[in-house]
């Protein structure tokens, strides 16, 4: 079983990473709408339960106003098409550019993987999971409730 955990420390903006296994979050950066996989060499580990006693890392990474974060299962870079070519990972970075939010980014990745089946059968699950920060929230500030 892959697995990614990911926890946000709400007054700070930390988002700390922990993955077994799974395909790590990707980052959009608001400010030059950069997108690339979250850095986690070092840290992650293999599936769940593969390897007993296995100590997990855990990376981190400050949201800053308007970052967004997309986590994904891999049925998104499995999904293949008629001829059985896999969508892969470059689609996710580029879905992300321009993107106006993680809601529009994961929106369009759907719609891509859509096009790329070309009404090929789904094979695996397809989860896109998106989270961002707020523009104007400056850090050490409570949430609003």
């Amino acid at each position: 079983v892959t697995f990614a955990l990911l926890t946000i420390d709400v007054v700070n903006h930390l988002l700390s990473i922990a993955v077994a296994g799974h395909i790590p979050p990707f980052l959009h950066r608001a400010a030059d709408d950069s997108v690339s996989m979250i850095d986690v060499h070092g840290i992650a580990g293999p599936p769940l339960g593969l390897s007993p006693g296995w100590n997990y890392g855990e990376a981190s990474v400050t949201l800053q106003p308007g970052d967004g974060v997309l986590l994904i299962t891999d049925g998104v870079t499995e999904a293949q098409n008629p001829k059985r070519d896999l969508l892969g990972m470059k689609c996710i970075i580029s879905s992300g550019i321009g993107a106006r939010s993680v809601d529009d980014w994961g929106t369009r990745l759907l719609t891509s993987v859509r096009q790329h089946l070309a009404g090929s059968r789904r094979t695996d699950d397809i989860c896109i999971v998106g989270i961002s920060r707020r523009s104007g929230v400056p850090s050490g500030s409570n949430p609003p409730a």
